[in-house]
């Protein structure tokens, strides 16, 4: 999902589609609302783009609401998966 955002989002193999793309992102950062499988790049990359002005409009309130989300996803994470941090390093 996150792979097939990025072709939409910067043309790769495809026309640059912005609204594909997020679509795409979401569906990877919230992957089916399963806390413990997601793609962390995928809200990464929205936090960034949401926070800059260059490809979609900025929004630094969906920025922040990537942010908090990720950081509640990896704290399920470090609960549910043993070592879950210290794989990450």
């Amino acid at each position: 999902m996150y792979n097939r955002a990025r072709c939409h989002l910067y043309g790769i193999g495809t026309e640059i589609d912005k609204d594909k793309a997020i679509e795409w992102l979401t569906k990877a950062a919230n992957h089916d609302d399963d806390d413990l499988f997601f793609d962390e790049r995928a809200i990464e990359l929205l936090v960034k783009l949401y926070q800059s002005n260059d490809i979609i409009q900025q929004n630094e309130s969906l920025a922040q609401m990537w942010r908090e989300n990720l950081e509640k996803k990896q704290g399920i994470r470090e609960k549910e998966i043993p070592g879950y941090r210290k794989q990450k390093a």
